[in-house]
């Protein structure tokens, strides 16, 4: 069950921590349509990594200027299509750039490109760790900049994503200190126009951050934005904004023993549940105690025997109905692929169903994701 005002309450906390936050939402989280719809309504963005993503940003009714289009590897032709269109366009390496160029037709009209960076300090080596691998060295943005002069083009963005599931937004203003130094003098180019620097994503839950602490996350990375480059900042929030707003209602299937440990085994699977790598789920029983009895700690595991958590809920018994936690991140998007029949998903707005996918196989990943038929 995916709670969708908890989505919008999301976007709007992001939103107002300060006056030159700009929210997408990273459609890779979550396909379904309902979540893309609950965003746009309340008048954030999309972020998307890929030509399907970005269609269906637009079937869901997003202007072109309101999506953010990420990617490696992608052709010119594709590209230069979403530029003249108006999409904000983060390209991710000179070969990319080069296609963008030969693909642009003379008589184009003028555009804006924005480039991924990987954090590298100008001159110094970089640190190719998992998410540092993509994106220009910093140091090559004055060749960027030089390519783009008469081609109709200008530089007026730069996008970092280095992070996975963090706790609070150290790393990324450790990467603004490394990036701001290089970019203020780039903005003497006269094919450099920048306005707005895009941070990425890479934020836990709301479970795990809480609102007090991720509003005043955004707020120092765009103040310093704000005031360094006089710049807009774009977050890309994904697991931010759906893990905890979804909840996989699960019952339990059995309880016994292990040594001195309360096992319960629930009829969830692993194929529903993609961790945050370092944090974890919590299981919330449905049901209320007996009279006289007290909570008492429990180990979920699912069907295949792997941990889901620890937490006080018990006693439980089976048949018990339960509901796990700060599952709706990336699950959804991942399991059309996994051998598990898939489970119903209702979508609630203001305490009343709104819309449902049906369970079913691994048919099409629109059909599951409440996408209508083209």
């Amino acid at each position: 069950m995916v709670e969708l005002d908890r989505i919008a309450d999301g976007v709007d906390l992001a939103r107002k921590a300060h006056p030159r936050i700009r929210v997408t939402y990273a459609v890779k989280a979550s396909y379904h349509r309902p979540i893309l719809d609950a965003v746009r309504m309340v008048g954030a963005g999309a972020s998307t990594f890929s030509e399907m993503e970005m269609s269906l940003a637009r079937t869901a009714g997003f202007a072109p200027s309101d999506i953010v289009y990420n990617g490696v590897g992608r052709d010119g032709a594709g590209l230069a299509a979403a530029v003249d269109a108006g999409v904000i366009v983060n390209l991710e390496s000179l070969a990319e750039l080069h296609g963008l160029l030969h693909a642009r037709r003379a008589s184009a009209p003028s555009g804006r490109i924005g480039f991924r960076v990987n954090g590298s300090a100008p001159g110094g080596s970089d640190t190719l760790g998992k998410y540092g691998i993509l994106g220009l060295p910093v140091a090559q943005l004055p060749t960027v900049a030089d390519l783009l002069r008469g081609s109709g083009l200008v530089l007026s963005g730069v996008s970092f994503h280095h992070f996975a599931n963090r706790l609070n937004g150290t790393a990324h203003l450790d990467t603004l200190d490394r990036l701001i130094p290089a970019l203020t003098p780039l903005t003497a180019h006269p094919s450099v126009a920048l306005d707005y620097i895009d941070v990425g994503g890479g934020l836990a839950s709301r479970l795990e951050v809480d609102d007090e602490s991720a509003a005043g996350m955004f707020r120092a990375l765009a103040s310093r934005i704000d005031a360094d480059l006089d710049c807009t900042t774009i977050l890309e929030l994904g697991r931010f904004l759906v893990a905890d707003a979804e909840s996989l209602l699960s019952r339990v299937v059995d309880v016994r023993e292990s040594g001195s440990v309360l096992v319960s085994i629930l009829d969830a699977t692993t194929n529903y549940l993609i961790p945050a790598p370092g944090h974890r789920f919590r299981v919330e029983r449905l049901e209320p105690l007996a009279k006289g009895e007290t909570r008492t700690p429990v180990r979920f595991v699912d069907r295949l025997g792997s941990t889901i958590c620890e937490n006080d809920c018990g006693p439980l018994r089976p048949g018990a109905l339960v509901a796990v936690l700060n599952a709706g991140a990336y699950a959804g998007v991942m399991k059309e692929h996994f051998v598990y029949p898939l489970p119903d998903v209702s979508f609630v707005r203001d305490n009343a169903v709104v819309a449902t996918s049906l369970a079913g196989g691994d048919e099409a990943v629109r059909a599951h994701h409440h996408w209508p038929e083209r």
